[in-house]
């Protein structure tokens, strides 16, 4: 029953991600349904009271309804839904590359870290060195989350961007912890949301992202599928 409630009630979120409010609705009832913590709501939303009001845009983000049906187990949907916000990944066309892009690419959140041959683990792209310096501490250095990001340059930046130096020291997993917040650092360092918004074909959201069509086929049956999803 709770899924077909769900289902319907998907048709009141706006291509922004956000809910409209109805007659008789709650916070208490908006997060049970949509499986959010009331807390997560006050704060995506800036509400310092417990009161709404009918027509108010509440912002619930991607639901895991929405994420299971794109083939996703677990995809920490909170910083998955701070993604998108703070990187404005708010509208379908937008919505629908970025999940569909990870999707292939992390196998759905299964592998979130680049696999490649360790006498390839480098390059330097602020020196435009395409040559592998071969160093312990430099390899440390390569793709951390669901699309891209390597290189020291590109790593020192995302630290200073999050404030967060142990970044560049690798004292901890941040691979685990901040997966979107990377991904969606990349996307908009890249310029895809306004990519996005042309309206492009998946092969040209995929020459961007890879850099060729690798694994061509299967983005499309990704991206196919986000369509029926997010709508």
């Amino acid at each position: 029953m709770k899924i077909i409630l769900l289902v319907f009630l998907i048709k009141f979120i706006d291509s922004n991600l956000y809910y409209i409010v109805r007659p008789g609705d709650t916070l208490k009832y908006i997060s049970i349904i949509f499986s959010i913590n009331i807390t997560e709501i006050l704060a995506f939303n800036n509400i310092q009271s417990p009161f709404i009001y009918v027509g108010q845009r509440i912002f619930i983000g991607v639901i895991h309804y929405q994420m299971n049906q794109m083939g996703w187990n677990e995809c920490n949907l909170r910083e998955l839904n701070n993604c998108l916000k703070r990187f404005e990944i708010d509208t379908f066309s937008r919505i629908r590359h970025f999940i569909s892009q990870f999707s292939y690419e992390s196998t759905c959140g299964i592998y979130n870290q680049e696999i490649e041959d360790p006498k390839y683990c480098f390059k330097d792209e602020s020196i435009g060195d395409l040559e592998n310096t071969k160093t312990e501490e430099e390899c440390g250095f390569k793709d951390e989350e669901y699309i891209k990001l390597n290189g020291r340059s590109n790593y020192k930046t995302f630290a200073e961007y999050i404030l967060h130096n142990r970044v560049m020291k690798k004292v901890f997993n941040f691979r685990q912890r901040f997966p979107w917040i990377l991904a969606g650092y990349w996307w908009h360092g890249n310029g895809m949301n306004k990519l996005c918004d042309t309206n492009p074909s998946v092969e040209i959201v995929t020459k961007r992202v890879n850099g060729g069509y690798n694994g061509l086929a299967e983005r499309k049956r990704y991206y196919s599928l986000a369509c029926s999803v997010f709508i």
